[in-house]
């Protein structure tokens, strides 16, 4: 079913029961017919800054901070304009080493500030 403005409001092919929409006409809530639900936080510009899955009453949430994607408060993912570092096993797309491409972003200065960098090896940030 859709709104005036095009938003669908279920998708039952998909097992969508409602989606709701915030005020710049994001999805802000998907509920599902398993009582399975997807939650959207969003800056006043449209940026994502957090996702909450909740699903048989375990709940993960995943936060956006700059090029940082933290799980469960846990920095998991560093992205780059290629794509993205796996900060658990310390691997590029492509599999290279996680401390090549840090070493490489340092000496060329590219990505991040310094400070950023340390923190990423020190598994701070």
């Amino acid at each position: 079913m859709k709104r005036a403005n095009g938003n669908l409001t279920e998708d039952l092919n998909k097992n969508i029961t409602t989606i709701q929409y915030n005020y710049l006409n994001l999805p802000s809530k998907i509920t599902f017919g398993d009582g399975s639900t997807i939650a959207y936080l969003y800056g006043a510009d449209g940026t994502k800054f957090r996702t909450t899955h909740t699903i048989n009453g375990t709940v993960t949430t995943t936060d956006y901070c700059d090029n940082v994607i933290y799980e469960n408060g846990t920095a998991t993912r560093l992205l780059t304009e290629a794509g993205y570092v796996s900060l658990n096993d310390n691997k590029y797309n492509s599999g290279k080493e996680l401390d090549t491409l840090l070493t490489r972003m340092e000496q060329e200065s590219i990505f991040f500030p310094k400070l950023i960098l340390w923190l990423i090896r020190q598994k701070l940030c």
